[in-house]
């Protein structure tokens, strides 16, 4: 039979391709894998501060793929081979797989699968030793394949460990001594002597003792054994904290640091979607310590739950889960590991990289240099990592901990001169240890809230119609006339969130468990029957829909015509933009400026939130895009029927079946299914547009205006922060973050994070 030429060639070109990577696979395979934990170590810890997809979709490409590669390549070596190589390539192997301190997790779906992750690292594990014990004595290299293994193992043991800590079994169970350390009678919390130097017993400090920064375990130990002489004795609360001078002369940041962690322990329950406290009295004690009478500081409450969503990132998808391999007992076993690799470099590097290379079949290509370039890299990747856990909000935490407890031995201790300057020495070196961990980061998530306009939408709608038909002029004025409205005004997201805080303060500071159900029913009724009930508001209005109160059905328009009112007072605002007023002082053009600002950014945020994320919002999620898109469409027939004067589109008085292109009532009866939701982006689109000019007519001066409508906009993302499902939440942290997660964090700890009640509008 005659065989095709070119057929033949290609053959060959392939089996050449295969004899290659034969050859080469193995270089590869530990060069691959070596960067992929680079990329995880060097990325893994930036994927909170930014929601840039491209870094997400990395950190994801490198998480599953170099499970996968490891798990390949310990396959191979399990064959027959170069024993020389493969007993140091195998245990490093297991480094790469359990390196990266920053991504334990890359969701919190992986912690649950724990037990997984456990079987096979126990698989991997088995292999590497088994590669190890092949080579037997004849291995030149068995002392620092051992040491490797020590390391590799422990490393991958950990990542297992971390991942189990962080499943929701694991997390209820870790946050039972602490609910049952805040159920127990106040005064047991006191009954212990107090040795550190300290004030009156003032109520601040009896409010801070509910919060355990350290030692519950201990405690909760001790609290179930009988005859324990004193359970108390390594328990460190935050009122602990707050009356150790020397604390804050060491450093001005550790009273906020380590409430931020106090919360977190409390916090963590929530994740679980679990209450937090057992009592309304526990929040009343929490707002307390986070609005003190008259020591309001909006500054300080934003650092706090700022850090404490750090301690949650950390808690659900990294090693700090575990929370003793960020102690002293991590930090102990991180720098024996980082001796146990020098010892392995040192060694390597010793001798000639000649001797790690196998002859023959079984012979590896670039064993020795690669073999050398893989531990330097591991020796340096665990010196920065260590490094990264010294100057981290753990260390700090853990620092300030000892240091009272070795302050307590010490006055404990008097009698016993040895112990006695043991402890002191001991408190120095702890107290010096502030000056090396430096001070946090300003901010661990940026100040940023994501901007979305439906008019801004609807002109690039608009753009792209007349771009089609050509008319260069048409799509100049429509553009010039989107820079205008995105650039209406300059949104600083620090300035938003200060005024949310602000806000928040004077709405909630005084608060009790008496009138807590009151301020809840408060935010409800403000979003679900706007405009109802007040005599100062624009009242014959005919508001549609309205909230269900068991479900929050109506909650996607409610935002959408709210959205189109407020863009109505901005096309206002373009079309009437003057001068300011000469008789104006500067104290109320700054607060109608701040208002007009909060007003439009809220307004545009909330409806960032309905559209990138509606899993964080009360509402449905799969009603949120087609309903928006067929309003869109609405309003970009109106833009398109008025595209040298869209500001003024709006204003006019006018129904959306008059616009040409409108649904008529026959088109909106004849389909049942797609009409509901034309039906329903109309009557929205109609409604916000008509509130909007309502809105304009009733409150004429901006002052007035702007301010009302910031508050109607707080209401609103208040509203969307009263979230019961704490699983979206806990995702977007891993993407960036958003200002409403920090909000849903100060609402629970205020007791106002639960949607359980029913409202009834406000008797007219």
């Amino acid at each position: 039979m005659a065989t095709c030429r070119g057929s033949t060639s290609r053959n060959s070109i392939f089996d050449s391709f295969l004899q290659t990577w034969k050859e080469w696979q193995l270089t590869i395979l530990m060069v691959v894998t070596m960067t992929l934990q680079l990329v995880l170590v060097v990325t893994g810890s930036f994927r909170k501060h930014t929601s840039n997809p491209l870094l997400h979709w990395t950190v994801w490409i490198a998480f599953i793929a170099l499970d996968a590669l490891a798990a390949y390549a310990i396959g191979l070596m399990l064959g027959e081979g170069c024993d020389t190589v493969f007993v140091l390539w195998a245990p490093i192997l297991l480094f790469h797989l359990g390196a990266s301190d920053s991504v334990s997790a890359y969701s919190p779906a992986d912690n649950e699968l724990w037990h997984r992750h456990g079987f096979k690292m126990s698989l991997e594990v088995l292999g590497a030793i088994y590669i190890l014990s092949r080579a037997g004595d004849s291995c030149k290299f068995l002392g620092s394949s051992i040491l490797l293994l020590l390391v590799g193992g422990f490393k991958y043991i950990e990542r297992v460990l971390a991942l189990r800590s962080g499943s929701v079994d694991q997390v209820v169970m870790s946050t039972r001594p602490i609910y049952k350390f805040m159920a127990m009678d106040h005064h047991h919390h006191f009954h212990r002597q107090e040795v550190l130097q300290s004030g009156s017993a003032s109520a601040h400090y009896a409010e801070a003792a509910m919060l355990i920064v350290s030692g519950e375990l201990n405690w909760y130990r001790g609290h179930q054994k009988d005859g324990v002489d004193d359970p108390f004795r390594d328990v460190v609360t935050y009122s602990d904290v707050v009356k150790c001078r020397d604390l804050k002369k060491a450093a001005r940041y550790i009273n906020e640091v380590c409430l931020a962690h106090a919360l977190f322990k409390i916090y963590r329950r929530r994740l679980t979607n679990l209450r937090i406290h057992h009592k309304d009295d526990d929040y009343e004690k929490v707002r307390k310590i986070f609005f003190p009478s008259g020591q309001l500081s909006p500054l300080r409450i934003i650092s706090v739950i700022d850090m404490e969503l750090s301690f949650i990132y950390d808690g659900v998808f990294t090693k700090s889960s575990t929370g003793r391999y960020y102690h002293g007992f991590g930090l102990a076993i991180r720098c024996l590991s980082i001796l146990l690799l020098f010892i392995s470099a040192m060694d390597l590097l010793g001798l000639d990289v000649s001797r790690i290379e196998c002859e023959g079949a079984g012979s590896v290509h670039l064993a020795g240099q690669v073999t050398i370039l893989l531990v330097t890299l591991a020796l340096m990747v665990e010196c920065w990592q260590m490094f990264k856990i010294v100057r981290s909000n753990w260390t700090r935490v853990w620092l300030a901990c000892t240091y009272i407890r070795l302050q307590r031995k010490v006055a404990t201790s008097l009698d016993d001169h040895y112990k006695n300057s043991w402890y002191r020495w001991s408190a120095r070196m702890v107290y010096g240890g502030f000056r090396y961990v430096g001070n946090p980061s300003k901010r661990h998530w940026e100040e940023r809230i994501g901007q979305r306009s439906i008019v801004l939408d609807s002109m690039i709608s608009v753009c792209w119609h007349y771009g089609r038909r050509l008319e260069v002029e048409t799509v100049m004025r429509v553009i010039e006339a989107q820079a205008v409205v995105r650039n209406i005004v300059d949104v600083d997201a620090s300035n938003v969130h200060y005024y949310l805080i602000e806000r928040m303060a004077r709405m909630f500071a005084d608060v009790t468990s008496q009138n807590l159900a009151q301020r809840r029913d408060g935010i409800a009724r403000s979003v679900r029957f706007p405009l109802m009930g007040s005599g100062d508001q624009p009242h014959n209005i005919e508001l549609s829909p309205q909230f269900s109160p068991a479900h929050d059905s109506g909650l996607e328009q409610a935002i959408l015509m709210w959205h189109v009112a407020t863009s109505v007072c901005e096309m206002d605002l373009i079309l009437n933009s003057s001068s300011p007023n000469a008789g104006e002082d500067s104290e109320s053009r700054r607060r109608r400026e701040e208002a007009k600002t909060i007003t439009i950014a809220l307004s545009r945020y909330c409806l960032h939130l309905l559209i990138s994320w509606p899993k964080l919002t009360p509402g449905d999620p799969d009603l949120c895009h087609p309903l928006y898109a067929q309003l869109r469409s609405q309003l970009t027939k109106i833009f398109v029927r008025h595209p040298l004067n869209m500001e003024s589109a709006l204003l006019k008085d006018y129904h959306l079946a008059e616009v040409p292109g409108a649904a008529t009532q026959r088109d909106m009866e004849a389909g049942a299914g797609a009409s509901t939701q034309l039906n329903q982006a109309t009557a929205t689109l109609e409604a916000g547009i008509r509130l909007g000019r309502s809105i304009l007519r009733h409150w004429a001066t901006e002052e007035e205006r702007w301010g009302k409508l910031a508050e109607v906009w707080v209401d609103i993302l208040l509203y969307m922060a009263i979230a019961e499902n704490a699983h979206p939440h806990t995702e977007q942290l891993a993407k960036g973050g958003e200002l409403l997660t920090h909000i849903w964090v100060l609402l629970g700890h205020l007791g106002i994070g639960q949607r359980s009640w029913i409202c009834h509008p406000p008797s007219s």
